[in-house]
């Protein structure tokens, strides 16, 4: 990945004897980051036990499970104004990859939220307090 751009890799699950990320319909639809690690001895040889195997592989790479929330925070470095989430996600170029793995109910988090004049126009506004106790929480737990 070149500059700080990042890149979203999607990766349909197949159905395998192994334990894998991702086994059940809730892990499908999340964000994962994805590390290697090598070996610190050896590059050529090396070799981690994974639960009672042996794996021979000069890398060690650890899946972990990401909130898609932290993704929104870059866009959201003010307050902003009222508005509904469609525009919001149009006015800031927020990718899809992300948009799609949020659960509405998770917003309340980051964003106020008002539903005063019925279900059909919900607002939204970015909450900078709101969302560092979020991210405390996060660190705590």
């Amino acid at each position: 990945c070149s500059g700080n751009r990042r890149q979203y890799l999607t990766h349909k699950l197949r159905k395998t004897n192994c334990k894998t990320v991702g086994q059940n319909d809730q892990d499908q639809s999340g964000i994962y980051e994805i590390q290697s690690l090598p070996h610190p001895r050896s590059e050529t040889y090396s070799s981690f036990f994974v639960d009672s195997r042996v794996v021979s592989n000069p890398h060690l790479h650890l899946v972990t499970p990401m909130d898609p929330l932290y993704f929104l925070l870059p866009y959201f470095e003010n307050e902003e104004k009222w508005q509904p989430w469609n525009q919001i996600v149009e006015a800031k170029a927020i990718p899809s990859e992300v948009i799609n793995r949020i659960d509405m109910a998770q917003l309340k988090h980051l964003f106020l939220v008002n539903d005063s004049y019925g279900d059909d126009m919900i607002l939204y506004k970015f909450k900078k307090e709101q969302g560092l106790d979020w991210l405390k929480k996060k660190m705590i737990r």
